[in-house]
């Protein structure tokens, strides 16, 4: 805002909002796609070594959307619904972790930038303090 002058300030201050906006939608659609691909793969791999049926994993299939909301089909056999269970929750805790590296990345990363590009301004020297000195 400091680059404009003040006869612009409105303009770039609604250039700013919405760019901050856009980007923050943009991010979150891509992350969104990252988390649902990293989720499908790893309850692919998870749910391989299960050997379900096909009419279960039809009903996961339809699930898949839900991620760790998923429901579960029954399989009438308890050790494989909770292997089923812990299948879907660690595809969800696999991918949202990833989600969050990559947000603390970007953080780091824009934290750094800011640091780089962003130029400081200081007071002018006076030679005087700007705290007055108390009366005694």
């Amino acid at each position: 805002m400091n680059s404009v002058s003040v006869d612009y300030a409105g303009i770039a201050s609604g250039m700013n909002n919405a760019v901050s906006r856009t980007a923050g939608l943009l991010a979150i659609a891509l992350l969104s796609v990252v988390a649902v691909a990293v989720f499908n793969q790893q309850l692919d791999q998870r749910l391989a070594p299960l050997e379900l049926s096909d009419p279960i994993l039809a009903q996961i299939d339809a699930e898949r959307a839900q991620m760790a909301g998923a429901v579960l089909p029954d399989t009438g056999n308890t050790p494989q619904q909770q292997a089923l269970q812990l299948a879907i929750h660690e595809a969800f805790i696999s991918s949202f972790r990833l989600i969050m590296i990559i947000a603390a990345l970007l953080a780091f990363a824009s934290a750094i930038s800011a640091a780089l590009l962003i130029e400081s301004t200081s007071l002018p020297q006076t030679g005087k303090s700007h705290i007055p000195a108390p009366d005694i």
